[in-house]
């Protein structure tokens, strides 16, 4: 799939975002490099599509915080 017809989340406010050159979100203005939202990593994250770090395993999705199951073990 082109990369020009992807569509983006914004971690934010979840908006969808036309993933082709934008940097920041059209809604609410927040920049649109992926990266770790827990302060102690802030990993910049590979994929797209990823649900979880894939360095600390901390929640990449909007409204689920806090780490995953296998980084509280």
């Amino acid at each position: 799939m082109p990369r020009q017809n992807r569509i983006r989340i914004c971690p934010s406010c979840t908006y969808g975002v036309n993933a082709g050159d934008v940097k920041y979100c059209e809604e609410c203005g927040t920049e649109l490099v992926a990266k770790c939202p827990n302060p102690s990593c802030n990993e910049k994250i590979r994929t797209e599509t990823a649900r979880y770090c894939f360095k600390c395993g901390h929640s990449l999705r909007p409204g689920v915080n806090g780490p995953s199951a296998a980084e509280q073990q």
